[in-house]
C-alpha cells in the first residue's frame, strides 16, 4: 500500500468471537460504499472512516482477526496542518481520527491496536514485523515502533513497566486499557 501513500490503523482482535469482516467494519464505524457486495476475508473494501477516505480489509493472523484501515497520507497531513502547533490534545485538528480510533478500540476490544503515521509503516513487511511482536507479546517493542497512536488492552497494559517514556506521551482516556500517542504536544503524532 505504501506506493499509494497510505497510512494505516491496525487492530488485533482475538478470534474468540469470529467476527465477520462486515461486523468488524460496522463496529469500527467504517462506512463502505453503497451497493457494494458483502466484504469477505482478505478483500480490500473502499469506504470512509473518521471522515477520511479509506480502504479496509480483515485478515487472519494466528489467534487474531486483524482489521487494517488504510487512509491517505495527504488527508492526514492536510488535517494536521490546520493547526500544526496545537499543544493541547483537544485543539488537535486530527482529534476526530484519534476519537474514531478510540471508539473502534472500545467496540472491537482488540488486544493491541496502532495507528502508523509514517509511509514505511504501512508497508506489508513492517506490518508483518508488528504482527510478530503482537503474537510474541512484545509490548515494549510496540512502543518503540514509533506509532502515532497505540492501544493496549488491560492485560497488556499491566505487563508494561511504568517508565519515563509514558510520561512523554499524550494520552486519551479509554474505558479499559491504555491509549497513548507517539509523543507529546505538537509532536504527538510522530
Amino acid at each position: 500500500m505504501q506506493a499509494e501513500k497510505h497510512l494505516v490503523a491496525v487492530f488485533y482482535i482475538p478470534r474468540s468471537e469470529e467476527l465477520t469482516p462486515t461486523e468488524l467494519l460496522r463496529r469500527a464505524d467504517v462506512i463502505f460504499a453503497a451497493g457494494r457486495r458483502v466484504p469477505v476475508l482478505d478483500e480490500l473494501v473502499s469506504g470512509t472512516w473518521a471522515s477520511l477516505d479509506c480502504v479496509a480489509r480483515a485478515v487472519d493472523l494466528g489467534p487474531y482477526r486483524v482489521l487494517e484501515i488504510y487512509f491517505w497520507q495527504n488527508d492526514f497531513i492536510e488535517l494536521h496542518m490546520r493547526n500544526k502547533e496545537a499543544e493541547m490534545v483537544e485543539d488537535d485538528p486530527v482529534l476526530p481520527l484519534a476519537l474514531a480510533f478510540r471508539h473502534a478500540c472500545e467496540e472491537l476490544r482488540p488486544d493491541v491496536a496502532l495507528v502508523y503515521t509514517h509511509l514505511y509503516q504501512a508497508e506489508q513487511d513492517f506490518l508483518d514485523l508488528t504482527g510478530e511482536d503482537v503474537l510474541a507479546d512484545r509490548v515494549k517493542e510496540l512502543f518503540q515502533r514509533g506509532t502515532g497512536l497505540l492501544y493496549l488492552n488491560e492485560a497488556n497494559r499491566r505487563r508494561l513497566e511504568p517508565s519515563w517514556w509514558l510520561r512523554e506521551r499524550d494520552a486519551l482516556p479509554v474505558s479499559s486499557g491504555l491509549l497513548v500517542f507517539g509523543g507529546k504536544g505538537k509532536s504527538r503524532w510522530w
